[in-house]
């Protein structure tokens, strides 16, 4: 007892002392005191937090605020509890509190579980009495105002108030409880208990009284939650107590009984006997698929007696069911010891099919069951059990049958144990996891030996788990049950059909396999030492990616350990037919960084095996090893690794070239945060030979390397595809040296060859051509940058330099050359040179750099920078001869300036001039810190300068520019204005010239107001005005306006245009082009149609070793088809109308008529859609002296805008219907002559021009007509084919003279350059004429006819 007082005495006089300390605050923001409440009461999956702790000891202590949280948040709050006590009452050992309340306590919700450790129970009873506590309790007053439980706590949300009080000293109990409903009425629970150690007298009355809906029903899930009432009552001393127990439900009493304690017959001394027994109708209480299970009387009856040591005797113990019939009986012999235990019983149901069984869930059923357990001390320690179970069913499984059996001995002597033999037998089974059902099977049998002692071990022996095809065998004995668990033995898996697991592991499984793992570990510890054998044969996934990688037999093998010192992996061995790996080393994780120190080796023969899970074609063998030490947290390594491929092959086209044949990687080294090591690295292949070694010092901070290289690719095609472009040629280097990041030093010696390199881009290779060398020698000390040796030589560029930089030692000299700067522009010709100097100030750097050109060109730079970034540049360049670049302006562009920087600021002076009138000066500053500008440019240039981009077409004219920028690098601060006078520009393709173009265009606000107007030198005007805004989306107001316009080509049309157009919107965006374009008189010349050899199309031209001159005069005249051209992706909106009411002459080809009408250009510029026609006023169609009124005249624009023209005449006779018809393009249409029903052309023709009345025309006629729509239609000869055969001429021309009669002529070559050809007519007229050509530009022609004239002439003619 003096222990007992001890601790809270000590306790109490240590608090009281040091109330200053425990009254502390911190930076923390709380007492010292609620820090210290917080970690004692804080536990596993607990946290507690205490808030506003006041008066902790003095005699009234209050707390703001309490919460209890665990992983899933706070599930307890108390606010304002306060403890009214007596701290003087705790050193006379009693805890007297006048008063313990609370505001309000909120649980919301049920705890996380927390670990505890649980106290071995005991066999022995003891006689019931309160606890001596070392101190009294005594608590006069317990109250919460308003106690919430939350519905997930419960099912149903509640506020209770509770009140009361509890007194507990000298071995008395005195307690009285009363807990209300506060947030409805009718729900109570009053508790007065008391108990005297003295007198051992009992006085018990519970009372709980609830109306529907309430806690308890809903909380214990009562069907449709009807009130419910409890009470327990009863009074006496132990020796002769009873207790009167009732339930009701919806206000009847459904369940009754008492609870008597007796003395035993012989006197209390020897035990107290006790009785239970309760009874009535449960069905109330539960679900209505458990009424056949209960049904209306339920019973529980107990009988016994307690004895003295620990002894006791059940001798009835019955639970009844309508379905379930339990007996029992227990008898303890004293100390405990287990004399007699029996158990029978069955389930039934009451109508012969299936019973629900009271279970969580309430879906769980049986046919019938059966449990029959024994064990007798006077049977020789043996035990017997039987359990057996008919048509069981839940959701998750249905069971034909199942049987366990049991048999053994059990020894309760002073070696304890329990041995036993085990069989269980599963039949019928059919899981709701079919895919678990698949793979478990119908049936399944277990059996084995246990032996449990009193060494606390278990051991398993011949355990065997068989199933339909497979088998899991296990002995292993389990020791430390009640300490460290460990477990020592093997087991074994044999699995000849793996298709059986298809559905488990969602894959199309095949093949047998066998495991067996042996060896010792323990759970608890994750320690182990043993071995792993898994062998498969024919493994089959149904992964075309897999299958190919575990076909045939496959075996792996692992030996190993895991214990304090680490994992160590004694063995590993993979053996299949795709690959063969073997790994040996240790894991430890010393300092917390998991660290592997051993060696591996893989070999795969045949890399396409595994194609599949690469995804790509992979080919060749590999073989690959490593062997060092490192660790996975700070990335550290120490060892070598090997790498040997043959004939590698990836499936990646750019790579795969680089691996063909052998290839071998080696590394050894050794990498940390603070240094990499290569002490040999080295690369043997085809495409590539390196060899490197190195150290890097702190490569993540001041970098510091020293080493050497060497690399080799003797062709470098094999790398075209990494790069990108077709790669060609070698090259060697050589590297060696040392640098300092920190110290910014470095001492570097290197070589470079390169023979025939070709890199795809075609300025490079002219400069690189044939044997490039490169040689260095440089370094960088405290006293500067010195260049020992730098040294470029190749067959078009080779560069120098050499020094030091020093001005004493007179500076670092350096120069390069370009032997023929037409190797890079074609318009020049001549060496190019570079040369300069730099050497150090005090306060910075001054050189001078120059470059010469052919022809005397230069550009100097000389001036100063200085450490600050201050610095003072002149800068001075000519170009001659400019004539080169532009024919019209020969001359020199020159330009002078200074550039000078102070504190950030730029300050530029410069002027530029020029032949074409080029005059330019720009002025002003640029601050570097504001990012502001303040530039003046004033100057002017011929225009004429730019025929050389726009070509074919030409531009004369000057401009002048006026611009400034005021403010940042944008649009917005830019201001001015650019203008020209007198400007024309000539546009071949449309065969126009545009003349007096005069405007301006204003820039100021990121917009240009644009005003031009102009003429065509035809006639006519037009002006185009309008804002633009040169931020996005661009949107632009334009309008152009057009004053009787003169449009003609001067040979195929001619027209006069008025109207209006304008471009609005976002350019960027929407925009739209619409307006309305009026056609005054115009006339289209037919005759002009394809009737010129200048019309015809170009046919396509293959041009063989063409010339620079002669390619850029064909893609000036737009002859160079691009086939990588990209096209516009604008899509401005059209809406324009053309207007033509009258006055469209059409003429020609023996067309003169006169059309009207009106066409609309709409759609987008991407997709024109062109509506609308021009179509016949009148007119008529004149052929071989008739006249003939045209019967249909159109003309319609096709969706590339060219027009399309459509004109016909027919006529119908008794012999059909005949058609003359001129239609197509209008620069090349075509003429066609048809009947219905069908003939030749030229009889076509004759019923056309003569009627009824054609089949009277002689033959001559109808060759007359023949030879003359051969004319028309631009087909001639083909008429005269036949005679043409027949005579040998090469020409035959049948028609009429001016007076009717008829003519023929021939022609014929006499030789290469000597033509002649007669004409003779019905007159008897002839003519000769005679055709030499002396040249191909010369030629002299000669006629002699029938009356003696003669005539000659020479000719000059020549193509353009």
């Amino acid at each position: 007892m003096i222990r007992q007082y001890s601790y809270p005495v000590v306790t109490t006089v240590l608090i009281l002392a040091a109330p200053p300390l425990f009254a502390q605050e911190d930076d923390g923001g709380g007492s010292m005191l609620e820090r210290f409440l917080q970690d004692t009461l804080s536990g596993d999956d607990q946290n507690v937090t205490v808030k506003g702790l006041q008066g902790a000891l003095s005699a009234r202590a209050t707390i703001e605020e309490i919460t209890v949280s665990d992983d899933e948040g706070v599930w307890l709050t108390i606010k304002d509890a306060q403890l009214d006590w007596n701290r003087l009452a705790l050193i006379r050992g009693r805890f007297s509190v006048n008063a313990l309340t609370a505001q309000e306590i909120d649980i919301a919700r049920a705890p996380g579980t927390t670990t505890k450790d649980t106290p071995a129970p005991t066999a022995e009873t003891k006689p019931f009495e309160l606890p001596e506590l070392p101190v009294s309790i005594e608590i006069g007053e317990i109250k919460i105002d308003e106690l919430s439980l939350g519905k997930p706590l419960i099912g149903v949300a509640a506020d209770l108030s509770v009140t009361g009080n509890l007194s507990l000293a000298d071995g008395a109990l005195d307690t009285n409880l009363d807990i209300t409903r506060l947030d409805r009425a009718g729900d109570e629970v009053t508790l007065t208990a008391g108990f005297q150690n003295t007198s051992r007298e009992i006085n018990l009355d519970l009372q709980v009284k609830e109306a529907a809906g309430g806690v308890i029903s809903t909380a214990l899930n009562i069907p449709d939650s009807p009130p419910i009432g409890f009470s327990v009552k009863g009074a006496g001393p132990v020796t002769d107590f009873t207790a009167d127990i009732a339930l009701s439900s919806d206000n009847q009493q459904q369940v009754t009984g008492q609870v008597q304690l007796r003395a035993a017959e012989t006197g209390a001394a020897d035990g107290i006997a006790f009785t239970a027994d309760l009874g009535g109708d449960l069905t109330p209480f539960v679900t209505e698929d458990l009424d056949p299970f209960f049904g209306p009387k339920t019973r529980l009856y107990v009988e016994g007696q307690t004895k003295p040591q620990g002894a006791l005797d059940i001798s009835d113990l019955e639970l009844t069911t309508q379905a379930l019939n339990l007996k029992g009986e227990l008898q303890l012999a004293e100390g405990g010891t287990l004399q007699l235990a029996a158990l029978q019983g069955r389930i039934t149901p009451p109508d012969g099919k299936t019973v629900v069984l009271p279970v969580k869930g309430g879906d769980t059923s049986i046919e019938a069951a059966q449990i029959s357990a024994l064990f007798d001390q006077k049977n020789g320690n043996l035990w017997d059990l039987s359990l057996t179970a008919n048509a069981f069913q839940s959701p998750q499984a249905k069971l034909d049958t199942a049987r366990i059996t049991a048999q053994g001995t059990l020894e309760q002597g002073t070696a304890f144990s329990v041995t036993g033999d085990l069989q269980a037998i599963v039949d019928g089974i059919d899981l709701n996891d079919q895919a678990l059902n698949t793979a478990l099977g119908e049936s399944i049998t277990l059996d084995g030996q246990f032996d449990y002692g009193s060494n606390k071990s278990l051991d398993l022996s011949g355990f065997e788990l068989v199933g339909t095809d497979y088998t899991l065998a296990l002995d292993a004995l389990i020791d430390g049950l009640n300490s460290g668990l460990t477990v020592d033995g093997s087991a074994t898996l044999e699995a000849s059909d793996l298709s059986r697991f298809s559905d488990l592991a969602q894959l199309d499984l095949g093949g047998k396999a066998s495991a067996r793992v042996e060896g010792k570990g323990s759970p608890l510890e994750r320690s182990f030492d043993g071995n792993l054998v898994v062998e498969g044969n024919n493994l089959v996934t149904g992964r075309d990616d897999i299958d190919p990688v575990i076909k045939g037999e496959t075996t792996i093998t692992v030996d190993g350990s895991r214990g304090s010192d680490g994992i160590t992996i004694r063995e590993f061995d993979l053996n299949s037919e795709a690959a063969q790996a073997q790994a040996s080393g240790e894991v430890t994780t010393s300092d917390g960084n998991l660290t592997i120190d051993g060696k591996a080796s893989v070999n795969a023969s045949d890399l396409s095996v595994f194609s599949g899970l690469a995804k790509r074609e992979l080919g060749g063998a590999l073989q690959a090893d490593v062997d060092g030490k490192g660790t996975i947290q700070t990335l550290e390594f120490d060892g070598t690794a090997s790498v040997t491929g043959q004939d590698i092959q990836t499936g990646m086209s750019d790579i795969d070239p680089l691996l063909t044949g052998k290839t071998a990687i080696t590394w050894d080294g050794a990498y940390t945060s603070d240094r990499i090591e290569i002490r040999e690295a080295t690369i043997n292949g085809t495409a590539l030979t390196a060899q490197v070694a190195a150290t890097v010092d702190d490569p993540s901070g001041d970098l510091s390397v020293d080493g050497n290289a060497r690399l080799n690719a003797p062709d470098l095609s094999l790398f075209s595809g990494l790069a990108k472009r077709d790669l060609a040629g070698s090259v060697a280097a050589n590297m060696q040296g040392n640098g300092n990041l920190a110290n910014r030093v470095f001492d570097v010696q290197g070589n470079v060859d390169a023979d025939d390199i070709q890199t795809g881009i075609e300025l490079v290779d002219k400069l690189i051509q044939g044997r490039t060398t490169l040689s260095i020698d440089a370094d960088k000390g405290e006293e500067g940058i010195e260049v020992r040796t730098f040294s470029l030589k190749g067959s078009a560029l080779s560069a120098t330099a050499s020094g030091k930089l020093d001005r004493e030692a007179g500076g670092l000299t350096f120069s390069a050359q370009l032997d023929d700067l037409s190797r890079i522009i074609a318009s020049m010709s001549g060496p190019l040179t570079l040369d300069g100097n730099v050497a150090p100030t005090n306060s910075g750097l001054e050189g001078d750099v120059r470059l010469n050109g052919p022809d005397s060109s230069y550009a100097a730079l000389t001036g100063t920078v200085d450490t600050d970034g201050s610095a003072d540049l002149d800068f001075d360049a000519k170009l001659n001869k400019i004539e080169r670049f532009a024919p019209e302006f020969p001359g020199t562009v020159a330009a002078t300036g200074n550039a000078k920087r102070d504190n950030g600021v730029w300050t530029i002076d410069g002027s530029a001039n020029g032949p074409a009138e080029i005059n330019s000066t720009i002025a002003g500053t640029f601050d570097e810190n504001s990012g502001e500008a303040d530039l003046r440019a004033q100057g002017g240039v011929n225009l004429g300068v730019a025929n050389i981009f726009i070509s074919p077409n030409k531009i004369e004219g000057t401009a002048r520019h006026n611009l400034r920028l005021k403010g940042k690098p944008e649009l917005g601060s830019l201001s001015g204005s650019v203008t020209t006078s007198g400007t024309s520009l000539a546009i071949p393709a449309i065969g126009q010239t545009v003349t007096g173009i005069s405007g301006s265009v204003e820039l100021a606000q990121s917009r240009a107001n644009i005003s031009v107007n102009g003429g065509m030198r035809a006639g006519g005007t037009f002006t185009i005005s309008g804002p633009v805004d040169l931020t996005p989306p661009l949107n632009a107001n334009i309008v152009t306006r057009l004053n009787q316009l003169v449009i003609t080509d001067k040979l195929l049309y001619e027209t006069t245009l008025n109207g209006e157009i304008a471009l609005t919107g976002a350019l960027a965006g929407n925009s739209a082009i619409s307006g309305q374009i009026t056609f005054e008189e115009t006339n289209i010349n037919l005759a002009a149609a394809a009737g010129a050899v200048g019309a015809a199309p170009i046919p396509e031209i293959r041009h063989v070793n063409e010339n620079a001159a002669g390619y850029l005069t064909r893609e000036r005249a737009r002859l160079v088809v691009q086939e990588d051209a990209q096209k516009s992706d604008s899509r401005i909106a059209l809406d324009v109308s053309l207007l033509a009411p009258k006055a469209v002459f059409v003429r020609g080809r023996g067309v003169n008529a006169e059309l009207g009408g009106r066409l609309n250009i709409g759609g987008t510029t991407t997709a024109v859609i062109p509506s609308g026609q021009i179509e016949l006023i009148r007119g008529n169609f004149d052929i071989l002296g008739r006249r003939l009124a045209l019967t249909k005249g159109i003309v319609t624009l096709q969706g590339d805008l060219k027009p399309y023209i459509e004109f016909a005449s027919s006529t119908s006779t008794s012999d059909g219907t005949a058609t003359i018809e001129i239609a197509g393009p209008l620069d090349a249409p075509e003429v066609d002559v048809y009947s219905d029903p069908e003939r030749p052309a030229e009889e076509a023709l004759a019923m056309l021009l003569f009627g009824n009345r054609f089949s009277e025309i002689s033959p001559f006629v109808i060759a007359q007509m023949a030879a003359s729509l051969a004319q028309l239609s631009g087909a001639g000869g083909d008429a005269t084919k036949g005679l043409r055969d027949s005579t040998g001429v090469d020409t035959v021309d049948i028609g009429a003279s001016e007076g009717g009669a008829g003519r023929l002529g021939a022609g014929a070559y006499l030789s290469d350059n000597l033509y002649t050809d007669f004409t003779v007519n019905t007159e008897g007229d002839t003519e000769v004429n005679l055709n030499l050509d002396v040249s191909d530009n010369f030629t002299v022609r000669g006629s002699v006819d029938g009356r003696g004239e003669t005539g000659i002439g020479v000719f000059f003619e020549r193509d353009y």
